[in-house]
């Protein structure tokens, strides 16, 4: 029983450990990420009839950037 218990502790390790690495591989960011959320937010709700929450977005993003 103890020696399941260590292998299958010892395996939770080892993918915590190969999610860190894999997690900054993952990492893009062209720095003008905010540019794309301002533009194209309110877009994304207003061509699918969300008219008002379109507006909220682009106040709240204008606002918060």
């Amino acid at each position: 029983m103890e020696d399941s218990t260590a292998r299958l502790i010892a395996e939770a390790k080892a993918d915590k450990a190969q999610a860190e690495l894999l997690k900054e591989s993952f990492k893009e960011s062209t720095g003008l990420t905010w540019l794309w959320s301002l533009l194209f937010g309110p877009i994304y709700f207003w061509v699918h009839g969300f008219i008002a929450l379109g507006f909220v977005q682009l106040i709240v993003s204008i606002v918060t950037y």
